[in-house]
């Protein structure tokens, strides 16, 4: 940067050495070490950095000899409008907002299908705008599925809460984060306090919110007819008279092997019939054997040998 500040200043007649010190301080010694040159306008002409003041375009026109010339405004075209707004940290918070409420939801109502398109659209709506302006790198992306698929995976094959859950979270955390201020590869030099504060914020108040959301509307929506339309509301369980038309009475206390990995369901060999089945207690791999030991309405209630 001095190398440039000075052949910039020398191909244009300036002072080289009042260029440099510009951005750095050790050039002058009546600087603190913490300081660089900076000129008033009058001070900026009295040292011939400037050709002179103008306040306005037409002044700048008359004192370069150039009244006569075509002016080309800059406005900003549609789509950079709409990328401004989706760029705005408020709507950024909002978007992270029914990113998590709708993928929460979708997992707690399997098969509804609106939370989670809701979730891939504002998904969508927050990534593009920064990666169409150059905030958002390949790699965040990628950090942002990563953390889904953890999260999933936390959801869906690993028992209880732990380390995979976590992990998720906090990458899912780091990359909205990363994605909203212009870093180089957690390089966070050309990134304002200010700016890194408010993206933090952001983050922050669109998880909580959705936090809230969910706690607050969880018990309304399961109570909604919208969602009584497309879930099964009733458990049709064995005290109430229901039984399965298939009696399997006969195969409690009979062993057999675990013909599916069941999380806690899953299905059972026994005596070469195939039967769904729910272990008792925990995760039973595929392949170990289990013993009947009760019935539920739908399945064999088992437990590992």
């Amino acid at each position: 940067m001095r190398s440039i500040m000075r052949s910039t200043a020398e191909a244009n007649g300036r002072n080289p050495r009042l260029a440099e010190a510009m951005v750095d301080a050790a050039v002058d010694s009546t600087l603190s070490a913490d300081q660089v040159l900076t000129l008033t306008t009058s001070e900026a002409i009295h040292h011939g950095f400037c050709e002179g003041q103008a306040n306005n375009i037409d002044e700048v026109l008359q004192k370069l000899n150039l009244q006569d010339a075509e002016i080309v405004r800059y406005e900003l075209s549609t789509t950079n409008k709409v990328i401004s707004f989706f760029l705005n940290p408020v709507i950024s918070g909002i978007l992270i907002l029914i990113i998590i409420g709708g993928l929460w939801f979708e997992l707690q109502t399997p098969g509804v299908g609106f939370p989670l398109m809701a979730a891939i659209v504002a998904g969508v709506l927050y990534l593009t705008p920064f990666y169409l302006n150059g905030l958002a790198e390949h790699w965040e992306i990628l950090l942002f599925i990563v953390g889904l698929v953890l999260i999933a995976l936390e959801v869906f094959v690993v028992p209880g809460f732990g380390v995979t859950g976590i992990s998720g979270i906090t990458l899912v955390f780091l990359s909205l984060l990363l994605i909203m201020v212009n870093n180089q590869a957690f390089d966070f030099t050309f990134v304002s306090s200010e700016r890194l504060m408010e993206s933090l914020v952001s983050v922050l108040l669109g998880m909580i919110s959705a936090v809230i959301i969910v706690i607050l509307t969880w018990n309304r929506v399961l109570g909604s007819r919208a969602l009584q339309r497309v879930t099964l509301a009733n458990t049709f369980a064995s005290k109430e008279g229901y039984r399965s038309s298939n009696s399997v009475e006969h195969l409690i206390g009979k062993t057999g092997v675990a013909y599916t990995r069941m999380a806690p369901s899953g299905r059972v060999m026994i005596d070469d019939n195939v039967y769904d089945a729910q272990a008792r207690d925990g995760f039973i791999e595929k392949g170990d054997s289990v013993q009947v030991i009760d019935q539920s309405t739908f399945a064999l209630r088992v437990k590992k040998v």
